[in-house]
């Protein structure tokens, strides 16, 4: 299965990034996302996150971790949830700008997901202050990022 790619192209993502060699200055970051869906791909798990609003469970990628590492324990921190990827290929690949790292730098995050599939009805434990929850496909809430609907249609096309 080839990638879903968002503001990028698979020839222009660094080679380097699928490998998971992290970066954190103001110039590029590398972050590995959760896509999480119930196995029948009609609903999706989302983390309200402080200053983007709903997104996929994520973050940054420490030293020494690679990218399907880097997704599974954001996914651990964020909903307690300690499952293995669907697949250990890329379920996406997108290039952003902007962190709040760094406010007002143009940072460019390389950004690897990793598609999970978990049942709706398992028990998630969230982090203080960032709720997570479950979503049905056509219920998505108003204050989410923009890649959630870039990939679901790409995620409804297949």
């Amino acid at each position: 299965m080839q990638p879903i790619v968002v503001g990028t192209t698979v020839e222009e993502f660094p080679p380097h990034v699928p490998e998971g060699t992290p970066t954190d200055d103001a110039v590029a970051h590398h972050v590995a996302l959760a896509w999480v869906f119930d196995p029948t791909h009609r609903s999706i798990l989302l983390a309200r996150h402080r200053t983007m609003g709903w997104s996929c469970p994520g973050g940054h990628v420490e030293r020494g971790e690679s990218l399907v590492a880097a997704a599974r324990r954001e996914l651990r921190e964020e909903t307690g949830l300690d499952v293995a990827p669907a697949d250990a290929a890329p379920f996406t690949l997108i290039r952003s700008i902007g962190c709040p790292r760094f406010p007002g730098a143009d940072t460019t995050h390389w950004t690897v997901g990793f598609l999970f599939h978990v049942d709706p009805s398992t028990a998630i434990r969230t982090e203080a202050g960032q709720p997570a929850r479950w979503f049905d496909f056509d219920a998505l809430p108003s204050l989410r990022t923009s890649d959630i609907d870039v990939v679901l249609d790409g995620v409804n096309d297949s």
